[in-house]
């Protein structure tokens, strides 16, 4: 399976997901929950891949910076730019998906109803998908669920470009 068709499984497989779990989405159960959940759909494409929850093999330092705005960095930022606190924390995926004893596929899912920012989650994956970083992951999935009041039950799903490395799957 090349990655082009690897993702696009994986993105209907997300969709099935969305739709299959609605009482769960929908009553805005916590996100492990969730990505328990959905790992039980990823392994089934592909019994070769292995699929993991809060996949932390090797730890990598990051650092996050907080004030009027949040951000995750694989370096620290330049102190001109950098707002008033930055600490460094461990970075791994919600769900890895690795094929070929390397990482694959990094996944995080952010629910509507998060206090934490959207673009969190996707410094999180770029970062993640950084070429520079010891655990690369090939490609970083970013599935933002509409949960809780805002759950919907027709849902598409939109690919957003934010980099080379990182798709966000839109549900609305």
């Amino acid at each position: 399976m090349t990655d082009k068709q690897a993702l696009e499984t994986i993105k209907q497989t997300i969709q099935t997901f969305f739709r299959a779990e609605e009482f769960l989405i929908s009553n805005d159960l916590h996100v492990k929950c969730l990505a328990a959940r959905l790992i039980s759909h990823l392994t089934q494409i592909n019994p070769e891949w292995e699929v993991y929850l809060d996949y932390n093999y090797q730890y990598q330092n990051a650092y996050k910076t907080t004030a009027d705005f949040d951000s995750i960095s694989l370096f620290p930022m330049d102190a001109v730019k950098m707002p008033v606190k930055q600490t460094k924390i461990r970075l791994y995926p919600q769900i890895a998906i690795r094929r070929n004893s390397k990482n694959f596929i990094a996944i995080e899912i952010h629910k509507s109803t998060s206090r934490v920012s959207p673009k969190l989650t996707v410094d999180k994956l770029t970062t993640l998908t950084n070429r520079e970083s010891p655990i690369h992951y090939q490609y970083g999935l970013n599935i933002q669920l509409a949960s809780g009041k805002n759950y919907q039950k027709n849902t598409s799903i939109q690919v957003h470009k934010v980099n080379e490395h990182v798709a966000t799957f839109d549900f609305n």
